[in-house]
Protein backbone atom coordinates (compact mmCIF):
# COMPACT_ATOMS: atom_id res chain seq x y z
CA UNK A 1 0.00 0.00 0.00
CA UNK A 2 1.20 3.50 -0.75
CA UNK A 3 2.49 5.75 2.03
CA UNK A 4 -0.50 8.11 2.00
CA UNK A 5 -1.74 8.26 5.58
CA UNK A 6 0.73 10.39 7.53
CA UNK A 7 -2.01 12.20 9.45
CA UNK A 8 -3.83 10.46 12.33
CA UNK A 9 -7.15 11.94 11.21
CA UNK A 10 -6.71 10.44 7.74
CA UNK A 11 -5.88 7.04 9.22
CA UNK A 12 -8.94 7.06 11.45
CA UNK A 13 -11.15 8.23 8.59
CA UNK A 14 -9.92 5.39 6.39
CA UNK A 15 -10.55 2.76 9.08
CA UNK A 16 -13.92 4.23 10.07
CA UNK A 17 -15.15 4.21 6.48
CA UNK A 18 -13.97 0.62 6.00
CA UNK A 19 -15.63 -0.45 9.27
CA UNK A 20 -18.92 1.15 8.30
CA UNK A 21 -18.88 -0.66 4.97
CA UNK A 22 -18.03 -3.97 6.68
CA UNK A 23 -20.91 -3.45 9.13
CA UNK A 24 -23.36 -2.71 6.32
CA UNK A 25 -22.29 -5.82 4.41
CA UNK A 26 -22.49 -7.96 7.55
CA UNK A 27 -26.02 -6.79 8.36
CA UNK A 28 -27.17 -7.17 4.76
CA UNK A 29 -25.82 -10.72 4.55
CA UNK A 30 -26.28 -12.05 8.09
CA UNK A 31 -28.87 -9.84 9.79
CA UNK A 32 -28.45 -7.97 13.06
CA UNK A 33 -27.37 -10.82 15.32
CA UNK A 34 -23.58 -10.49 15.07
CA UNK A 35 -21.23 -7.63 15.93
CA UNK A 36 -18.03 -7.02 14.02
CA UNK A 37 -15.00 -8.83 15.39
CA UNK A 38 -12.11 -6.91 16.93
CA UNK A 39 -9.73 -5.69 14.22
CA UNK A 40 -6.26 -4.39 15.04
CA UNK A 41 -4.44 -2.30 12.40
CA UNK A 42 -0.69 -1.82 12.75
CA UNK A 43 0.88 1.23 11.09
CA UNK A 44 4.54 2.03 10.49
CA UNK A 45 4.55 5.76 9.88
CA UNK A 46 2.01 6.32 7.12
CA UNK A 47 2.10 2.74 5.90
CA UNK A 48 -0.50 0.15 6.93
CA UNK A 49 1.68 -2.85 7.72
CA UNK A 50 -0.62 -5.50 9.18
CA UNK A 51 -4.22 -6.29 10.14
CA UNK A 52 -5.11 -8.85 12.83
CA UNK A 53 -8.76 -9.89 13.14
CA UNK A 54 -9.95 -11.85 16.16
CA UNK A 55 -12.00 -14.91 15.22
CA UNK A 56 -15.55 -15.70 16.35
CA UNK A 57 -14.33 -18.16 18.97
CA UNK A 58 -12.07 -15.50 20.46
CA UNK A 59 -14.90 -12.97 20.54
CA UNK A 60 -16.96 -15.36 22.66
CA UNK A 61 -14.28 -15.65 25.34
CA UNK A 62 -14.69 -14.02 28.76
CA UNK A 63 -13.73 -10.31 28.54
CA UNK A 64 -10.54 -10.82 30.58
CA UNK A 65 -9.28 -13.54 28.21
CA UNK A 66 -10.22 -11.49 25.17
CA UNK A 67 -8.33 -8.53 26.59
CA UNK A 68 -5.23 -10.65 27.26
CA UNK A 69 -5.21 -11.96 23.70
CA UNK A 70 -5.61 -8.41 22.42
CA UNK A 71 -2.67 -7.28 24.56
CA UNK A 72 -0.51 -10.12 23.22
CA UNK A 73 -1.30 -9.17 19.62
CA UNK A 74 -0.66 -5.46 20.13
CA UNK A 75 2.64 -6.17 21.90
CA UNK A 76 3.72 -8.42 19.02
CA UNK A 77 2.89 -5.66 16.52
CA UNK A 78 5.11 -3.25 18.43
CA UNK A 79 8.01 -5.64 19.08
CA UNK A 80 8.21 -7.46 15.75
CA UNK A 81 6.63 -5.09 13.20
CA UNK A 82 7.88 -1.92 14.93
CA UNK A 83 4.52 -0.21 14.52
CA UNK A 84 4.18 3.44 15.46
CA UNK A 85 0.35 3.42 15.53
CA UNK A 86 -2.29 0.86 16.44
CA UNK A 87 -5.96 1.23 15.50
CA UNK A 88 -8.73 -0.88 17.03
CA UNK A 89 -12.18 -1.27 15.53
CA UNK A 90 -14.79 -2.64 17.92
CA UNK A 91 -18.48 -2.38 18.73
CA UNK A 92 -20.04 -1.10 21.90
CA UNK A 93 -22.56 1.29 23.39
CA UNK A 94 -22.51 5.04 23.85
CA UNK A 95 -24.66 7.38 25.92
CA UNK A 96 -26.04 10.55 24.39
CA UNK A 97 -26.78 11.72 27.96
CA UNK A 98 -23.60 10.89 29.91
CA UNK A 99 -24.80 12.66 33.05
CA UNK A 100 -27.93 10.49 33.37
CA UNK A 101 -26.02 7.28 32.62
CA UNK A 102 -22.97 8.00 34.77
CA UNK A 103 -21.84 4.89 36.63
CA UNK A 104 -24.41 2.64 34.94
CA UNK A 105 -24.02 -0.36 32.64
CA UNK A 106 -24.83 0.97 29.16
CA UNK A 107 -25.52 -2.49 27.79
CA UNK A 108 -28.21 -3.05 30.43
CA UNK A 109 -29.71 0.39 29.77
CA UNK A 110 -29.79 -0.10 26.00
CA UNK A 111 -33.23 -1.69 25.70
CA UNK A 112 -34.91 0.89 27.97
CA UNK A 113 -33.32 4.18 26.97
CA UNK A 114 -33.41 6.12 23.73
CA UNK A 115 -30.21 7.87 24.78
CA UNK A 116 -28.14 4.67 24.63
CA UNK A 117 -27.04 3.73 21.12
CA UNK A 118 -25.05 0.89 19.67
CA UNK A 119 -21.92 2.20 18.00
CA UNK A 120 -18.75 1.41 16.16
CA UNK A 121 -15.64 2.71 17.86
CA UNK A 122 -12.31 3.44 16.24
CA UNK A 123 -9.56 3.84 18.84
CA UNK A 124 -6.23 5.07 17.49
CA UNK A 125 -3.08 5.07 19.63
CA UNK A 126 0.05 6.67 18.24
CA UNK A 127 3.40 8.22 19.10
CA UNK A 128 3.14 11.99 19.10
CA UNK A 129 5.97 14.53 19.28
CA UNK A 130 5.59 16.53 22.48
CA UNK A 131 7.76 18.94 24.47
CA UNK A 132 8.53 17.63 27.95
CA UNK A 133 8.98 19.68 31.14
CA UNK A 134 12.66 20.17 30.33
CA UNK A 135 11.90 21.67 26.93
CA UNK A 136 13.07 18.61 24.98
CA UNK A 137 11.13 17.04 22.12
CA UNK A 138 10.00 13.51 23.03
CA UNK A 139 7.61 10.96 21.59
CA UNK A 140 4.64 10.32 23.87
CA UNK A 141 1.91 7.69 23.30
CA UNK A 142 -1.56 9.23 23.04
CA UNK A 143 -4.95 7.87 22.01
CA UNK A 144 -7.88 9.34 20.12
CA UNK A 145 -11.32 7.85 19.56
CA UNK A 146 -14.34 8.28 17.34
CA UNK A 147 -17.69 6.66 18.05
CA UNK A 148 -20.27 6.23 15.31
CA UNK A 149 -23.74 5.49 16.75
CA UNK A 150 -26.18 3.57 14.59
CA UNK A 151 -29.66 2.07 14.50
CA UNK A 152 -31.18 -0.56 12.24
CA UNK A 153 -33.70 0.33 9.57
CA UNK A 154 -36.20 -1.76 7.66
CA UNK A 155 -34.69 -4.19 5.19
CA UNK A 156 -31.41 -4.88 6.97
CA UNK A 157 -30.19 -1.30 6.64
CA UNK A 158 -27.77 0.42 9.02
CA UNK A 159 -28.67 4.04 9.74
CA UNK A 160 -25.62 5.99 10.91
CA UNK A 161 -25.85 8.88 13.36
CA UNK A 162 -23.50 11.81 13.89
CA UNK A 163 -19.89 10.92 14.69
CA UNK A 164 -18.65 11.71 18.19
CA UNK A 165 -14.92 12.32 18.50
CA UNK A 166 -12.33 13.00 21.15
CA UNK A 167 -8.74 13.87 20.30
CA UNK A 168 -5.80 12.82 22.47
CA UNK A 169 -7.84 11.91 25.58
CA UNK A 170 -9.66 8.65 24.90
CA UNK A 171 -8.60 7.27 28.28
CA UNK A 172 -10.28 10.19 30.07
CA UNK A 173 -13.66 10.00 28.33
CA UNK A 174 -14.16 6.24 28.15
CA UNK A 175 -15.60 4.39 31.12
CA UNK A 176 -13.98 1.23 29.77
CA UNK A 177 -10.51 2.66 29.19
CA UNK A 178 -8.57 -0.61 29.33
CA UNK A 179 -8.02 -0.86 25.59
CA UNK A 180 -6.73 2.66 24.81
CA UNK A 181 -4.60 2.56 27.96
CA UNK A 182 -3.20 -0.82 26.94
CA UNK A 183 -2.48 0.34 23.39
CA UNK A 184 -0.64 3.40 24.70
CA UNK A 185 1.37 1.24 27.08
CA UNK A 186 2.34 -1.10 24.24
CA UNK A 187 3.58 1.77 22.06
CA UNK A 188 5.86 2.79 24.91
CA UNK A 189 7.43 -0.69 24.94
CA UNK A 190 10.84 -1.40 23.38
CA UNK A 191 11.00 -3.00 19.96
CA UNK A 192 12.81 -6.21 19.06
CA UNK A 193 15.77 -4.85 17.09
CA UNK A 194 16.56 -8.28 15.58
CA UNK A 195 13.05 -8.92 14.31
CA UNK A 196 13.27 -10.62 10.93
CA UNK A 197 10.98 -12.44 8.51
CA UNK A 198 11.47 -15.77 10.27
CA UNK A 199 10.61 -14.28 13.65
CA UNK A 200 7.54 -12.55 12.29
CA UNK A 201 6.39 -15.74 10.55
CA UNK A 202 6.62 -17.56 13.87
CA UNK A 203 4.49 -14.87 15.53
CA UNK A 204 1.92 -15.05 12.71
CA UNK A 205 1.65 -18.81 13.18
CA UNK A 206 1.00 -18.28 16.89
CA UNK A 207 -1.65 -15.66 16.14
CA UNK A 208 -3.33 -18.09 13.74
CA UNK A 209 -3.25 -20.79 16.43
CA UNK A 210 -4.99 -18.30 18.74
CA UNK A 211 -7.74 -17.81 16.16
CA UNK A 212 -6.62 -14.57 14.50
CA UNK A 213 -6.68 -13.92 10.78
CA UNK A 214 -3.56 -11.98 9.81
CA UNK A 215 -3.03 -9.87 6.69
CA UNK A 216 0.39 -8.35 6.00
CA UNK A 217 1.16 -5.64 3.46
CA UNK A 218 4.39 -5.01 1.59
CA UNK A 219 5.96 -1.59 1.94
Amino acid sequence: MEDEYLNEVHKMALIATSAQLAKEVSVRNDGIGEDLNFNFFGWTGGHLSIICQMGRKGMKQPPADRFQQSFNVCLALRKFWHVTDITLVAEGFISLDPVASKGKDLKKLFTDSRNIKECLTVTHAYLSDRIDDGGDMVQKPVASIIAIPYTYGVGRVVEWKSILASEDNAVKILRESMFPAMMMQVLGSPIEERADDEGRESVVRQMAADGFEVYEFDE
